[in-house]
C-alpha cells in the first residue's frame, strides 16, 4: 500500500486476518511450531470459524494470544532472512547503520 514501509508494525485487517492465521494453522499442523504455553493451548481450543469462514474466540474467550503468535510468525515467514542473532545496544540502533545494515 502507500503506507507500507512508513510505520513500523503489522496492520491486521480483515484482509491479512485470514491469511495470518492459515500460515500459523499450518506451521502447527505441521509441527513447524511447538507451544508449550498452556494460556495459548487454552486460547487455540477456544478459537473457532463460523458459518462465513470468519475466525474468532468463541464468546468469553480471548483470541490475544493467538493474534501475536500469527504476527510473530508472520515477522518469522517473511523477514527470516533478515533477522540477525548480533546484539546492539539500543542506543547504538538506527534504521539504516553507515555500513548500509538494516536493524528490524
Amino acid at each position: 500500500t502507500d503506507e507500507s514501509g512508513l510505520k513500523p508494525g503489522f496492520r491486521m485487517t480483515t484482509g491479512t486476518k485470514p491469511m495470518v492465521i492459515g500460515y500459523l494453522k499450518r506451521a502447527i499442523d505441521e509441527e513447524d511450531i511447538w507451544i508449550p504455553s498452556k494460556p495459548m493451548i487454552d486460547e487455540l481450543k477456544s478459537y473457532v470459524a463460523n458459518d462465513n469462514g470468519q475466525t474468532g474466540a468463541l464468546p468469553g474467550h480471548n483470541d490475544d494470544l493467538i493474534m501475536a503468535l500469527g504476527i510473530a510468525w508472520e515477522v518469522r515467514r517473511t523477514h527470516l532472512d533478515r533477522l540477525t542473532n548480533d546484539r546492539v545496544s539500543w542506543r547504538d540502533r538506527q534504521f539504516v547503520q553507515e555500513n548500509n545494515e538494516v536493524w528490524l
